[in-house]
């Protein structure tokens, strides 16, 4: 095909790519949303939306940095959990 050590096809990457961006998104927004949802619910106004901030900008960076090493080494397969004594492939 090219030169790109990526040999899926075009539509395969694409969904790889979107599906990181759409998790980073979720991960950095939800724990921000939870926090000013329970802020509202039990007036702690800022307190719980700045710890959703916080956790969720270090979700994502740990999410970018373990993402930027696989791209780094090559790795495009997905992870896959198995049971401890299963061989692996």
């Amino acid at each position: 095909m090219s030169d790109s050590p990526d040999d899926r096809p075009p539509l395969a990457r694409a969904i790889a790519w979107s599906s990181l961006i759409v998790s980073i998104g979720l991960e950095m927004a939800l724990p921000g949303a939870v926090g000013y949802w329970l802020d509202r619910k039990w007036g702690t106004t800022p307190a719980l939306l700045i710890l959703g901030v916080l956790l969720g900008f270090i979700s994502v960076v740990l999410h970018l940095i373990g993402s930027v090493a696989r791209l780094a080494e090559g790795d495009r397969k997905p992870r896959v959990s198995r049971r401890p004594n299963e061989p692996p492939d």
